[in-house]
């Protein structure tokens, strides 16, 4: 999560800015974080074996 100006962003680890959620309120930027790290689902290279 980073701010800029007026306006949060909020992207998973190593997230480029195309794939960023941006919103100038707090509270609404707290709650996509919170999301985004409480998947429904993990993305399947996440889970793979190293």
């Amino acid at each position: 999560m980073s701010k800029r100006g007026g306006s949060h962003r909020v992207n998973h680890f190593g997230g480029g800015p195309e794939t960023a959620y941006v919103t100038p309120d707090l509270d609404e930027a707290l709650r996509a974080g919170l999301s985004m790290a409480r998947p429904k689902h993990l993305p399947k290279n996440w889970c793979m074996l190293r």
